[in-house]
């Protein structure tokens, strides 16, 4: 019913804002065999054990205080621990939730528990201390309920908290979970509600249904299978919330009035009259409380679309309370046979009187009379049970003729759903083919547009690199030939020496270039021609391998197979440094 759910959240939220919580299930403590004082001591215990289990034990036992506390009666001893241990030892708000609140109604001495509870209240006019304690009571009652006693006060403190079904807003985050693509999330869901009406658990409980059944498309008849399927038939013995209102509608335990209950539920799913709901009947009570109905205006409806299909016209018919009448329709014959005797004997009793008593005649025939008026109106009283009786199996045919019309419109309604299926999947199959021949088409169309693409790129990074090999090229060229024209203006000058190394390196390097070789041999002949021998660098024992001129002219380095690095005073020849060996 979602009220579970409600009292843990509020809980965890005053445990946040610092108020101490306890949360108390009387279904834990028990009820059979139960007696005023275990009961009452077992509430007390199960708070201490609470609070220890939340880190705030109490110093007092529970249980010896109770034992100690015995002569005085058990209603005091139950305030009294509010008074002198829960108020002494704890510091701060405190807030009590009692849960399964309808499980004391069937015993015979919790008028008392709410009570004292409505005296600790009514006690925050003389002490200010007792506006700390304050108790939540939970489950399915009225305040009506909850003090059975006519000769008492009502409960007639608090506020009463009623749980609604689900607006549409207030559901559609479920959809979110449901795995359901967006084009169908709304028409789904909108269909869960059709069912459900909002119901949280139901609406809840389909959803996770239908989460489990993942699929590409659903439509409403999707919806209705999975409801059949969680729902109806057997599956409706197995659910707990359906087994809750079926209890409350036909257990004798929690339905009193059975016969009324029923009856009066029957016109309201019939709707052929609107059922106006009324606050002081206890019948129209019971069943808003079992929650199978819900009040719309000022009329009563069945609450959903589940519940008027699992408690429907057959279920009720089968659940009918018996009559007088068919409780003695077994005895019928036996009934039938002993006044026939009766009649037999009482004939033969007449017919001796009358031989042996001629002087009684006319007191006899009148006792004859009498006993035929009685037999008449016995026979009348034959007659008229069985007209009732009649009447009886004529309205059950009448309520069976409608069974079977409705019978037949739900299978009429179900073989449509399931040709409207069957259609809507033979156009989703051929949209899907349809989809998937375009797809193919585009994979192919964008293959083919991919390959072209593939060899455009080729293409065309092969014309960079041409590009870049021909740019390349050009630039050495002119370097090479830069470098030539370099030469022939450094030999007229003091720096011939470099003037003929830069043409040597030209020479050397122009070997892969043929457009610019020609003009490097110009220039190294004209250095070989017009140079002359200004130094002679002895030293290596071996070839010279290398020879480097830094930029300023000043030094040289050489490099012989000798292994040796030499530095050299470019203008004297004279080496600059001890040889470097190893190189």
């Amino acid at each position: 019913m979602g009220k579970s759910s409600l009292m843990f959240e509020t809980a965890r939220r005053l445990q946040q804002r610092g108020t101490t919580s306890i949360i108390i299930d009387l279904s834990d403590i028990g009820v059979t065999d139960a007696t005023a004082e275990n009961w009452y001591r077992g509430v007390a215990i199960e708070i201490e054990t609470k609070l220890e289990e939340q880190g705030q034990a109490l110093t007092t036992d529970v249980y010896e205080w109770w034992e100690t506390h015995s002569p005085l009666t058990i209603t005091q001893r139950f305030t009294r621990f509010f008074r002198d241990v829960l108020l002494q030892e704890l510091e701060g708000q405190l807030v009590v939730f009692i849960d399964e609140i309808d499980t004391t109604l069937n015993l015979g001495f919790t008028d008392d528990f709410f009570i004292a509870i409505r005296a600790l209240y009514t006690t925050r006019a003389q002490s200010t201390s007792y506006e700390r304690l304050s108790f939540v009571l939970i489950g399915v009652a009225t305040p009506a309920n909850l003090i059975l006693d006519t000769r008492r006060t009502p409960f007639n403190i608090g506020h009463r908290v009623d749980l609604t079904d689900f607006t549409a807003a207030e559901a559609w985050p479920l959809a979110t979970g449901l795995g359901v693509n967006e084009a169908d999330q709304s028409k789904v869901f909108d269909r869960i509600l059709d069912w459900t009406g909002g119901h949280p658990y139901l609406t809840q409980q389909l959803c996770i249904e239908l989460s489990r059944q993942p699929r590409d498309h659903w439509n409403s008849a999707d919806v209705d299978g999975v409801v059949h399927r969680a729902f109806f038939g057997d599956r409706s013995d197995r659910d707990h919330n359906l087994q809750f209102v079926r209890d409350w509608l036909i257990d004798p335990k929690k339905c009193p009035g059975r016969y009324q209950v029923l009856a009066t539920y029957r016109e309201i799913w019939r709707a052929r009259q609107p059922v106006m709901d009324e606050d002081q009947s206890l019948i129209k009570a019971h069943l808003k409380l079992s929650g199978v109905v819900k009040r719309v205006g000022s009329r009563l409806e069945v609450r959903n679309s589940i519940y008027r299909e699992v408690f429907d016209r057959r279920w009720i018919r089968n659940h009918w309370p018996e009559t007088w009448w068919d409780q003695l329709k077994p005895a019928v014959p036996v009934i039938a046979a002993v006044g026939a005797v009766a009649v037999v004997m009482g004939g033969l009793a007449w017919f001796a009187n009358g031989q042996r008593l001629e002087a009684l005649a006319a007191r006899e025939d009148a006792d004859t009379q009498a006993k035929l008026a009685e037999e008449r109106a016995e026979e009348a009283e034959n007659q008229r049970s069985l007209a009732e009786a009649a009447a009886t199996e004529a309205r059950e045919a009448e309520e069976l003729a409608e069974e079977r019309l409705e019978d037949s419109r739900r299978a009429e309604r179900q073989a449509e759903l399931a040709r409207q299926a069957e259609a809507e999947q033979r156009q989703q199959a051929e949209l899907a083919r349809q989809a998937e021949a375009d797809q193919r088409q585009r994979a192919e169309a964008g293959e083919s547009e991919a390959q072209e693409q593939t060899r455009i790129a080729i293409a065309e990074q092969q014309r960079a690199e041409e590009q870049t090999d021909i740019a390349q090229k050009q630039a050495r060229i002119a370097q090479l030939r830069e470098q030539a024209a370099r030469v022939l203006n450094l030999l007229p000058t003091a720096s011939a020496v470099p003037g003929v190394i830069l043409a040597i390196d030209t020479m050397d390097r122009s070997w892969s270039e043929p457009a610019v070789n020609t003009t490097a041999q110009a220039s190294l002949l004209k250095a070989m021609q017009v140079s002359q021998e200004v130094n002679r660098l002895q030293g290596h024992e071996s070839d010279v391998e290398s020879v480097a001129i830094s930029a300023d002219g000043t030094r040289i380095v050489s490099g012989g197979a000798d292994g040796t690095v030499r530095l050299w005073d470019a203008n004297s020849g004279a080496p600059l440094s001890e040889p470097i060996q190893g190189h």
